[in-house]
């Protein structure tokens, strides 16, 4: 049990720094991949004059019909951070090792070397991204530009009954 709980809490850190090495992606994240823009700008006329809903128009543009080209856009990011963040624990690994000092954590018998964890927590982090616990992963950059055209659209085409 006590092994569970120090598994969990090198997960529960595993994700914490994950968080700190999305800053190093943070470039990556504002650009948008050429498919998610196309999927969007293709597709946003379309789900205009479907649905009557802006935010429901948006909701459905962004999360069901470009959800493909958006997770896998989330997906590359996400394991990009990863990588980043995995060589970063790596970097660490090494310098306490050269410096002589210890990589284990706990006390006992339930002490582990996350060092050696290290390889084995990479490969499996980064074969499953583009999913959280709460669900598929959007990206702001496409509910934006899902937003603005779709918007755009209305108010043009509001534009276009007030001047006939």
């Amino acid at each position: 049990m006590k092994k569970a709980i120090l598994h969990l809490s090198t997960i529960v850190a595993l994700v914490a720094g994950v968080a700190n090495a999305s800053a190093a992606t943070e470039e990556t994240a504002t650009t948008m991949v050429p498919s998610v823009e196309q999927c969007i700008r293709e597709n946003a006329p379309k789900v205009e004059k479907a649905i009557a809903s802006l935010t429901d128009a948006v909701d459905f543009l962004v999360n069901d019909v470009c959800a493909v080209q958006i997770s896998e856009q989330m997906g590359a990011l996400q394991q990009a951070t990863m990588k980043k963040f995995y060589a970063n624990q790596k970097k660490t690994c090494d310098e306490k090792k050269a410096a002589g000092k210890s990589t284990k954590v706990g006390a006992g018998q339930d002490s582990y070397d996350f060092c050696e964890m290290l390889g084995s927590e990479e490969s499996t982090a980064t074969e499953f991204t583009g999913w959280t616990l709460y669900g598929k992963q959007s990206s702001p950059q496409a509910t934006a530009l899902a937003a603005k055209l779709l918007l755009d659209l209305r108010l043009s085409h509001s534009n276009s009954r007030q001047s006939n």
